[in-house]
């Protein structure tokens, strides 16, 4: 071997060695690490799923999200991005205009620098029916009937109201987990059958009634009216009901403006409407229906409705509101049964009024109703819902809209028996 060749030779020994130790090297690639742990807030037409993130990987993340779809999903279906991410993280997003009762998948999804994608497992859920009621809550406390309720963004309130006696307690309502979570009492008269509605980020509850002494009690009316601040918890009094003090009133809202009429504790058709801009009081034209209270209201495109209630028989006469002109016009008469202290409520641009009572002019008649009436502004026409109402109570019960579907419950079963009710059920109409 001359000494060319022991060179060549000694390279070659060489260059196999670093081969061999870099071939002893372990490189560690670490994966993202993803869930998708839930779907809330089930509806008609959209859900809430949570996602998390809980470790990035090697390698850079340059987008991460949510994919959903009646099969199993991809970034090609229905997605929710929300772009480049430096730490783990936990995220959520709502699908919107799903189909109703239809099974779909979702799962988390994380995108890295080099194109490849990694999903989480997949998980499904159901879009609910058209036409259905789910029980969502019961009243730990409870049972209650004449309480008032309003909501503040997707926040959910209820107060007041007769258990055992009249209260001035109040609750924040997280029907999704069936809690009741205590928030500031009404700082005023204990009390039941009150107003309550909600402008902007506030909600009201005035006036209402309560009884005291023993045996026959003597009948308090009030004509207060109080605001509640959900961001610091307080309730701050505002500007007194200019009539007489009243409970079984009805009202609503059109924009910053609320609108209150009728009344037990007189003969009360007086209207008046609260502008909550100036925290004032103006008389306007009185309503012309035939009852003078436990009437039933809502509102619709910028119209107001009002109905039905008691005065020595039920009613079922019905009547719009023009607050641009300050002018009552009666509509057709409701095909329904006549009632009085009926839910009622507006909802994509339809009115719904349901449950209530009955009762004949001679008051010894009762009939106590949970079926539910849909009235279409555009051809003043009213027409029965497919399903009634499938709680324990048919008056004097809350009816509120919370993300866009409605929470009715609680009030009272028969007067006979006495009953109250402790349940909550949500609805979602067509």
């Amino acid at each position: 071997m001359n000494f060319q060749q022991i060179i060549i030779y000694f390279l070659l020994v060489f260059f196999i060695s670093c081969n061999n130790e870099t071939e002893n090297i372990e490189v560690i690639i670490e994966n993202p690490a993803l869930i998708a742990s839930a779907a809330q807030e089930i509806t008609l037409e959209s859900v809430l799923i949570n996602g998390e993130i809980t470790k990035l990987g090697t390698y850079e993340v340059i987008d991460y999200g949510l994919v959903l779809a009646i099969q199993t999903p991809t970034i090609n279906d229905h997605i929710i991005s929300f772009g480049s991410l430096l730490n783990p993280t936990s995220f959520e997003g709502r699908f919107n205009n799903l189909q109703a009762n239809t099974e779909y998948f979702f799962r988390s999804f994380v995108k890295i620098e080099n194109g490849k994608i990694f999903y989480s497992k997949t998980l499904s859920f159901k879009t609910l029916e058209q036409t259905t009621w789910s029980l969502k809550s019961t009243n730990p406390n409870g049972p209650l009937t004449g309480a008032a309720s309003f909501t503040i963004g997707n926040r959910f309130f209820i107060g007041t109201g007769f258990r055992n006696s009249y209260l001035n307690t109040f609750y924040e309502i997280d029907y999704l987990n069936d809690e009741w979570i205590p928030i500031a009492n009404l700082p005023s008269h204990e009390r039941a059958n009150s107003i309550s509605f909600s402008i902007d980020n506030y909600g009201y509850v005035g006036l209402g009634k309560n009884c005291t002494g023993q045996g026959l009690c003597t009948h308090n009316y009030f004509n207060d009216l109080w605001r509640y601040e959900a961001e610091n918890n307080t309730w701050v009094k505002m500007a007194d009901f200019p009539g007489d003090g009243r409970a079984y009133s009805t009202s609503f809202v059109i924009e910053k403006k609320a609108y209150v009429t009728n009344g037990s504790s007189g003969d009360h058709f007086d209207f008046w409407e609260y502008d909550s801009t100036t925290n004032s009081w103006s008389q306007k034209a009185t309503y012309p229906g035939n009852c003078v209270s436990r009437g039933s209201s809502f509102a619709i495109n910028n119209k107001g409705y009002v109905g039905f209630g008691w005065d020595d028989g039920t009613c079922f006469d019905f009547w719009e509101y023009d607050p641009e002109n300050d002018v009552w016009t009666e509509k057709g008469n409701f095909p329904g049964d006549p009632r009085y202290s009926s839910f009622s409520f507006s909802l994509n641009g339809k009115g719904y009024v349901g449950g209530g009572i009955n009762q004949s002019t001679q008051g010894s008649i009762f009939s106590y109703l949970q079926d539910i009436w849909v009235y279409e502004q555009s051809n003043d026409s009213w027409s029965k819902y497919p399903m009634d109402y499938p709680g324990k109570g048919t008056y004097e019960m809350i009816s509120t809209i919370v993300n866009n579907h409605v929470i009715i419950g609680l009030g009272r079963q028969n007067i006979a028996a006495g009953e109250i009710c402790d349940d909550l059920w949500a609805f979602y109409p067509d």
